[in-house]
């Protein structure tokens, strides 16, 4: 799959805004035209015609990854919680490496007020900060899609997230959830249970008290090796 960081980027250094620039390298891949795309995301320059709020690159991204992982069905509720985990997961990414998404937070200054908006213009801060959004949007959105893929891509990612996968989790399934998972399983004493895409060991986490056989499936081993800390001393885990 190609990536789309430089593509971006030549938008942007055409004067096409944040937005514009992630919606027009990567709508075609999914039947969104050009035209099209650099239309839909005319509005969204500065956090939304200059209201300093939601950068446009993230939203952009959550556009992108809608089309990739959305469903035109309403009762398509599989497809509606992974487009809202993967938005989840890019956010996390773009603020574990800028701290924030509001405009006027990534550029640190009010550009809702014409006062910070000529400041801003006067000091080159579109042309200095703006470009790294865009760039930084763009690999997270191609490594989110690349895992949607599967293969090496996704092998390395989780590899690569492992140690923080459990606080990132959180933020994409509760506990309740898996409760709710559980439950509607039926388990009975002596079920074998396959955790399979078993990460950091979520949904064993709630099976390991029970008496049944868990075997833990992951492609990533760092993933494996955290398990085996975390449940050192459980005997009712095949890994």
């Amino acid at each position: 799959m190609k990536t789309h960081k430089n593509e971006a980027l030549t938008l942007y250094s055409e004067n096409f805004n944040c937005c514009q620039s992630i919606l027009g390298s990567f709508g075609p891949d999914f039947d969104l035209n050009m035209a099209t795309a650099l239309k839909l995301g005319a509005g969204f320059s500065g956090g939304m015609a200059f209201h300093g709020e939601t950068c446009g690159a993230v939203i952009g991204a959550c556009i992108i990854l809608g089309l990739a992982n959305g469903s035109d069905d309403p009762s398509n509720d599989l497809a509606e919680q992974l487009t809202y985990v993967r938005v989840k997961e890019f956010l996390s990414g773009f603020k574990k490496k800028f701290g924030t998404t509001a405009c006027n937070n990534l550029l640190n200054t009010d550009v809702s007020t014409p006062e910070g908006f000529d400041w801003a213009q006067e000091s080159g801060l579109f042309k200095e900060f703006c470009p790294k959004f865009v760039a930084e949007t763009a690999e997270i959105l191609d490594q989110l899609l690349q895992r949607k893929q599967g293969g090496k891509h996704s092998l390395g990612y989780f590899n690569e997230i492992a140690f923080d996968w459990d606080k990132m989790r959180k933020e994409f399934f509760s506990d309740d959830l898996r409760n709710q998972a559980i439950l509607q399983a039926k388990l009975v004493e002596g079920n074998i249970v396959v955790d399979l895409g078993s990460g950091s060991g979520f949904i064993t986490e709630g099976l390991v008290d029970k008496p049944v056989r868990i075997i833990a499936v992951d492609q990533s081993p760092v993933m494996i090796d955290l398990m085996k800390q975390k449940f050192s001393g459980k005997k009712n885990i095949e890994y």
